[in-house]
């Protein structure tokens, strides 16, 4: 069905006979109807004319041969040999076999001295040779259950060329995305052994000077994409840093025909779709330490992966530049605890490394990491002054013995540095524990290495499960160990409700530069 710009009501006849006299007064009508357009056209150049339309006629019926018209009244004369361009607004067949049946009947006419004007010439309805896309599906939309930043995950497609007769798919990526050369995932595709994946060149974003990378897809060097139809295939894609926006996250599918050269490469788009994109999805992360200026610290990364870490994989753990330390270990705060990570194979930092750069520690993991949460502490050194907040963030990776990441976690906020406050908890001191005993005596070392410019109202004491205060005999005693002031408390230690933790409160005047025992 060709729905045109319309101006004149439908003839009924495509091709009218204009001697006839029913014939004769529609084409008069039809040229009383629409306002004049000009055309002015030289020799060797084109003139734009575009046209005002209304309703399409009444009673009209849909089909796949167009049977309605419109006539074109120019303002002045078109010369010879110019060209004179329209510029339609149509709405396309629903199938490509209905467009093959379309013709476009065009005709010139001139004035002449009789009341109808004269044929001059014709194109006999010949076909024209316009290039036919087929709009493809735009569901279902890819999918991907595993989407962290810069990791090599499945993408499930389904696609279905409809009726365009294509030899191949081409799949291009929104912007940031890419493929691995062979971008078949063997595994999720074990029951189609024809189906293959090719990564293209990159191409030049349309309108933009940002490149985009395209895969071809189809069931083999021989091509053709039956192998694909009605079902749901998988590819890889690599994970771009950070998400598109939204009006670029798009994968463009196109249908495309053989190409001349051959080889690996797509040829003319025979259909296409923009489907809509997914968002990224990073390793849930967050790390926690004392947030004081230049102090010791141990900072304890949580991360929780939904991928298994095989024997020999990484737990690669990057810090903000201005830490003063951040490594497999040192002489304040010991070395690495691997805790929930088990036996460590090795562990490097930026020591090991001749580079330079970043701080970062690297972990090789002695036997599976299982999916879950996960704790590992590093001991690290504070910066001096604070960082931007931009700046301050750590990133995790997780990866296989290959060095192929498969969880990521991307600029995890730092601690906010607390300025006037250099205090550090040292190791705990415990009392010897011997059989029989109900309670045992632990020591909390907190150390202020400068009078404090902050005012502190408490310290706040949590145990680990299933540990907890002995509400018997919970005396807490503070000691200073070296120091000329002792910690301002203001009453007794609060005990929780469940004994989990406990409370020492003070009377917020400043605390002065000593070792408290608590």
């Amino acid at each position: 069905e060709l729905l045109a710009t319309w101006v004149c009501r439908d003839l009924p006849r495509a091709e009218p006979t204009l001697h006839e006299d029913v014939e004769a007064s529609v084409w008069a009508d039809c040229h009383s109807s629409f306002a004049s357009l000009a055309a002015q056209a030289k020799p060797g150049n084109s003139s734009e004319s575009s046209l005002s339309g209304t309703n399409p006629p009444h009673g009209a019926v849909e089909g796949s041969v167009p049977t309605r018209s419109f006539a074109l009244r120019l303002a002045a004369d078109a010369p010879a040999h110019g060209e004179l361009r329209l510029q339609l607004r149509i709405k396309n067949p629903p199938d490509r076999t209905s467009f093959l049946l379309e013709r476009w009947n065009i005709s010139a006419f001139r004035n002449s001295n009789i009341s109808m004007p004269s044929l001059v010439s014709t194109n006999d309805a010949l076909p024209l040779p316009l290039s036919v896309v087929t709009l493809l599906p735009r569901q279902p939309t890819p999918e991907a259950p595993h989407r962290p930043p810069l990791a090599v995950v499945p993408v499930r497609l389904h696609l279905d060329p409809l009726d365009t007769g294509a030899v191949a798919f081409a799949l291009t990526a929104p912007r940031g995305f890419s493929f691995p050369l062979g971008c078949n995932d063997q595994k999720a595709n074990e029951n189609n052994t024809r189906f293959r994946c090719l990564a293209l060149n990159s191409s030049q974003s349309r309108g933009a000077s940002v490149s985009l990378q395209s895969a071809r897809l189809d069931c083999g060097p021989t091509g053709g994409v039956e192998c694909i139809q009605q079902v749901m295939v998988t590819i890889l894609a690599r994970m771009p840093r950070s998400q598109p926006p939204a009006e670029a996250n798009v994968w463009l599918v196109e249908a495309v025909a053989a190409s001349s050269g051959g080889g690996i490469r797509v040829g003319e788009s025979l259909g296409r779709a923009e489907l809509r994109g997914f968002e990224l999805q990073p390793m849930h992360c967050s790390v926690l330490y004392a947030a004081a200026p230049a102090i010791a610290v141990d900072i304890a990364v949580v991360f929780e992966s939904v991928v298994r870490v095989p024997p020999m994989g990484e737990v690669h753990i990057q810090a903000p530049s201005a830490m003063r330390s951040f490594g497999c270990g040192n002489v304040v705060r010991g070395r690495v605890n691997p805790l929930t990570l088990g036996t460590l194979l090795g562990c490097t930092d930026l020591g090991d490394s001749r580079e330079g750069g970043t701080p970062f520690v690297r972990l090789h993991v002695a036997s599976t990491l299982e999916p879950g949460q996960h704790i590992v502490v590093v001991p690290a050194i504070t910066p001096e002054v604070a960082a931007r907040i931009e700046d301050n963030v750590f990133h995790v990776f997780l990866r296989d013995a290959a060095g192929q990441a498969l969880d990521v976690a991307l600029e995890v906020p730092g601690e906010p540095l607390l300025e006037g406050l250099r205090l550090t908890v040292w190791p705990l001191w415990w009392q010897r524990f011997e059989r029989g005993m109900a309670s045992v005596q632990v020591t909390v070392p907190l150390e202020l290495m400068d009078d404090a410019d902050v005012e502190v109202r408490g310290v706040l004491i949590t145990l680990p499960a299933p540990w907890a205060v002995d509400t018997a005999n919970a005396g807490v005693h503070v000691h200073t160990a070296y120091g000329t002031a002792r910690l301002p408390e203001a009453g007794d230690a609060q005990v929780s409700t469940d004994a989990g933790s406990f409370l020492l409160r003070l009377d917020g005047s400043k605390l002065q530069r000593g070792m408290y025992l608590i």
